[in-house]
């Protein structure tokens, strides 16, 4: 791989959206009782509950916004899940929860309203996480499409591509001392439908429709594990909202975000 001048701004609106998370890690004085998040948020019941009381664990999920949403609370980490949900109508395009960042700014506006309540926990860190799917035509296009995020030359010919890196950012002018982490992990990806054959002493599968091709985008963008004390209670909005704006110059710039 050789280096190169990044292109300039993408479309950020050309990613889709695979999931969508929000990930909080409370202090240890925070107490996590008789909440009813899921439904303060989906505004209804939810369909599947799981709960280990001795062990503090808890799983809600339901339908919400075009996806499934999932709340885990575990004692030392709560993740909100927002995941895209296969369309038996969709001619076997792969799930997907809209545009990005169209999705994000609808998962955001449910977060903020989370993290606004009075019920939301004292925090030591907190984070964004995303799966972006960019659809190609083929291998190469991944690689084309790469090249240009990252400011690389990609071998159109090699296999099994990943970049991953991390870029923290400054944030200590919103919140003092805050720094922010951009871990990105840019792939390439292929998606296979196969059709599966019983018969009465063995089963056999073949291929259905034509393979189709990803630029495959990861986040993790979280404050820093090294910042003093918890995070500002009142500031936990604003500090999401920044991940959330820091994803999507991701999205839109790459390397040169």
């Amino acid at each position: 791989m050789t280096k190169k001048s990044p292109s300039k701004n993408q479309e950020p609106r050309i990613w889709e959206t695979e999931l969508l998370r929000l990930t909080g890690f409370p202090s240890a004085a925070s107490k996590i009782e008789g909440q009813t998040w899921w439904k303060d948020i989906a505004g209804a019941v939810p369909e599947t509950r799981k709960e280990k009381p001795n062990k503090g664990e808890l799983q809600e999920s339901g339908q919400f916004s075009g996806g499934r949403l999932i709340l885990q609370i575990q004692p030392t980490r709560i993740d909100w899940v927002h995941s895209a949900i296969e369309d038996p109508d969709s001619d076997m395009k792969f799930p997907s929860l809209g545009s990005f960042p169209n999705s994000l700014d609808r998962f955001l506006k449910s977060m903020l309203t989370w993290l606004n309540s009075a019920s939301c926990p004292q925090m030591q860190r907190l984070a964004l996480g995303a799966v972006l799917l960019q659809p190609v035509k083929d291998i190469r296009e991944a690689y084309a499409k790469l090249s240009s995020y990252l400011g690389i030359d990609v071998d159109p010919n090699s296999t099994d591509f990943l970049y991953q890196i991390n870029r923290p950012k400054d944030c200590s002018a919103e919140v003092a001392g805050l720094k922010i982490n951009r871990l990105t992990k840019w792939s390439s990806a292929s998606l296979q439908f196969l059709e599966v054959q019983r018969g009465s002493s063995s089963s056999r599968q073949r291929e259905v429709g034509n393979a189709q091709f990803f630029c495959r985008l990861e986040l993790d963008i979280s404050s820093n594990a090294d910042f003093p004390g918890d995070l500002p209670q009142r500031q936990l909005p604003r500090i999401f909202e920044l991940s959330a704006d820091l994803g999507k110059k991701l999205a839109a710039k790459g390397y040169n975000s």
